[in-house]
């Protein structure tokens, strides 16, 4: 259905259709004001200004908004010229197609739809500057390392499973008639948006056993392993921080970290497959360079603990008249308390799931005597009822 404000400029002219076209435009100032702060960037900073990935986005950003706009304005146009139900009114049995508006205004809807979604990823580059979100971001980058290929394992078993049920009961039920309708209910079924009961109606074994299946090996195992990556990345993030040689002020930023870390694999692939092109970009060092770099290592390593005595924090001890010092840097002592509270936290979890087993036998044998005493009840009540009927 198409609105009025669709097909023309503040619509029926109530307040909200002009503060809607209102609007409208204000967001298109806007948007001129961004795309010339953008081309003054990219005057100023040349083809380095692409290598930010957040800049990429704000051009796909802007770029949907001018298109959805000129769409609009192309709609609005047409429909003037259409004069709709002009014709209608005076002759009932006419008809006018308007399918082509009708297009051009879901597409503009489609496009602000998508742009909604870039709008909103956006602030995830503004977020950075919290340390909890910084640590989330992170944590969520080092788990893809494992979520990709866990991704890739659960799409071969969708398809395995897809093709099953497909095959074996295609011809039963209808949302399983062709390939995608069945992918598309499993992934329902995934979701518990729908149940699989129809399928073990037809065949109960058969059906039994492909449900149990797809239950155990999606469900059950692709969940758990998944809470089983997040937790991995939680404690390499929190015991193993890394600490690599990127601009602090871009350290943190996933569309960048992705175009790093797809270089990187460019670059191993590189080197596996063309090593002669490899070597041609790197050469390798000479001796001289070699030992002037080691040089360096070591003398930094001086540099940085004799900054480190420096900085730290110096307690003699007195043990039979012997006088004894350590020093204790911020890192040292931040990393004795972080693995005291991981031993802590350890030891908790330990007694909780020692509570929860120790109250889980506990409710079994609970319910067992709750069985007896039912049996026993229904048992005494028996009796009861056959010596009313001797007396």
């Amino acid at each position: 259905m198409l609105s009025e404000q669709m097909l023309k400029p503040g619509g029926h002219g109530t307040g909200k259709d002009i503060a809607a076209f209102i609007f409208v435009l204000m967001i298109m100032i806007f948007v001129i004001y961004f795309l010339i702060e953008e081309c003054q960037e990219l005057y100023g900073d040349k083809l380095h200004y692409f290598m930010d990935l957040w800049n990429v986005l704000d051009w796909i950003n802007m770029s949907l908004l001018l298109f959805a706009f000129a769409v609009r304005c192309m709609v609005w146009k047409d429909a003037s010229e259409a004069s709709i139900g002009v014709g209608a009114l005076a002759n009932a049995d006419s008809f006018q197609s308007i399918r082509g508006l009708a297009s051009m205004a879901e597409e503009v809807k489609l496009l602000h739809s998508f742009n909604a979604v870039l709008l909103w990823n956006k602030c995830v580059k503004y977020t950075k500057h919290l340390p909890i979100v910084k640590v989330l971001v992170k944590t969520i980058w080092n788990a893809f390392a494992l979520f990709l290929p866990l991704m890739t394992m659960f799409g071969i078993a969708l398809i395995g499973f897809t093709m099953a049920y497909n095959i074996g009961f295609g011809d039963k039920l209808q949302e399983l008639t062709t390939f995608t309708r069945a992918l598309v209910y499993l992934s329902r079924s995934f979701l518990r948006d729908v149940k699989l009961m129809p399928v073990y109606y037809i065949t109960p074994i058969f059906g039994a056993f492909l449900i149990l299946l797809f239950y155990v090996m999606l469900v059950l195992v692709g969940v758990q392993v998944l809470f089983a990556i997040v937790s991995d990345a939680m404690y390499r993030r929190k015991h193993h921080p890394e600490e690599d040689a990127v601009d602090p002020k871009h350290r943190d930023e996933p569309l960048e970290e992705i175009g790093r870390e797809a270089s990187k694999l460019g670059a191993y692939l590189l080197r596996c497959c063309c090593p002669w092109v490899w070597r041609k970009f790197h050469p390798r060092e000479s001796y001289e360079q070699r030992q002037a770099r080691i040089e360096q290592a070591r003398m930094d390593q001086e540099e940085k603990l004799a900054l480190k005595n420096e900085m730290g924090t110096e307690s003699t001890y007195s043990l039979n008249s012997e006088a004894q010092e350590r020093v204790f840097t911020t890192a040292e002592i931040m990393l004795a308390i972080q693995h005291m509270s991981g031993r802590i936290l350890s030891e908790m979890q330990e007694v909780g799931i020692e509570i929860r087993s120790e109250l889980h036998d506990v409710c079994e044998r609970v319910a067992q005597m709750q069985m007896a005493i039912e049996e026993l009840s229904w048992r005494a009540e028996l009796v009861r009822r056959e010596q009313e009927q001797v007396m």
